[in-house]
């Protein structure tokens, strides 16, 4: 095979051969669904147009480049939302259309044996409407690998700070997590529809009355 693009050809035209796959990508998936759940509320809409800053953290060693995961993120929320590469200073940053800079911070945190390396632990939105200033979070609880630990390792925690009632936080476990206890689960905010079972759903948000976050995952709520 000489390229990715024959390589995908050749295993979609025959019934049962291996399907081709950026793992990286497909384990954004939960990512990209609880980031666009915070501008689900129809009160939360305008706020996608008014990200004044973005913060990623990956599991590395200080200084590593940005990982797989954490670039195919980044690349994804800005096509999302419209943003151009900007920078000021000699820092990155990106430019909203409404020519609002968005801030960039890139850091890492100490990765356990057990998760790969540039795995995507941390994603921290702020946006501003209308002077109203909302603080978005999800974080993953790293699960070391170790016999003894909690069944809480390895969670997805998700909260939405914002003086609307929007404002609510919710806990997920990872969809490749096997076993455990289910996760604590505060209510979902307005407009979320988060569904019991397994299997793919077609999940639409839409931003400022458009559909401009068009999202396929995979969740699982144990």
């Amino acid at each position: 095979m000489t390229s990715l693009v024959k390589l995908s050809a050749w295993a979609r035209s025959e019934e049962g051969r291996p399907a081709v796959a950026d793992l990286a990508w497909t384990r954004l998936s939960v990512w990209q669904e609880l980031s666009a759940r915070f501008f689900d509320p129809p009160e939360m809409r305008a706020h996608a147009g008014g990200v004044t800053r973005l913060a990623l953290k990956q599991a590395s060693d200080k200084g590593a480049r940005l990982g797989a995961e954490g670039a195919l993120f980044l690349g994804w929320m800005a096509t999302r939302l419209g943003w151009k590469i900007s920078r000021l200073g000699g820092a990155l940053r990106f430019r909203r259309p409404d020519g609002g800079q968005v801030a960039l911070a890139l850091s890492a945190i100490a990765r356990p044996a057990a998760v790969a390396p540039g795995s995507l632990t941390y994603v921290g939105v702020v946006a501003e409407s209308g002077g109203v200033v909302a603080n978005g979070a999800i974080e993953r609880s790293l699960a070391s690998g170790l016999p003894g630990e909690t069944a809480d390792a390895d969670v997805l925690s998700w909260k939405l700070d914002v003086p609307l009632p929007a404002a609510t936080q919710q806990r997920v476990r990872p969809p490749h997590q096997q076993g455990g206890r289910a996760p604590d689960r505060h209510p979902p905010p307005t407009g979320a529809r988060p569904r019991a079972g397994r299997g793919h759903r077609v999940r639409r948000a839409t931003i400022g009355g458009r559909p401009r976050l068009h999202l396929i995952s995979r969740m699982e709520h144990r």
